[in-house]
């Protein structure tokens, strides 16, 4: 788990799943430590399953907005699928109104994320060994 003074963030490899886990404030004064963070993401999202939490964001500027869709974007170049947790909430709504979420991406907890992503299949899987 790493921590920077505006948002905490945590990173869970298993297998073909990676879960990206963000609580706290993601607004302008966080944009150098987000940065850094998407350098790390970057870095192990090939070939895998990707799941963004944001169950715990509270607030999120309209420039870290930018560095999410960014994030998505590469990471769906990446990764097989994607899929993002976000509870039923105004910055849910926000957030899907301006095409930042994908009613497809879209999960309420990562159980629900996790169990709705497709099963690999075999030329994928062989490419992951």
């Amino acid at each position: 788990m790493s921590q920077s003074e505006y948002f905490t963030h945590f990173i869970s490899e298993r297998g073909s799943f990676l879960v990206i886990s963000i609580t706290g404030s993601l607004h302008q004064m966080a944009l150098k430590d987000l940065a850094d963070f998407k350098a790390d993401v970057l870095t192990r999202v090939r070939e895998k399953f990707v799941v963004i939490n944001l169950l715990g964001v509270d607030q999120i500027s309209g420039d870290a907005i930018s560095w999410l869709a960014q994030l998505q974007l590469d990471i769906r170049n990446e990764s097989h699928a994607m899929r993002i947790c976000l509870s039923e909430s105004s910055l849910k709504t926000k957030l899907m109104n301006m095409g930042l979420i994908r009613h497809s991406e879209w999960a309420e907890s990562i159980e629900k994320a996790l169990t709705s992503i497709p099963p690999m299949r075999k030329d994928e899987k062989a490419a992951v060994s």
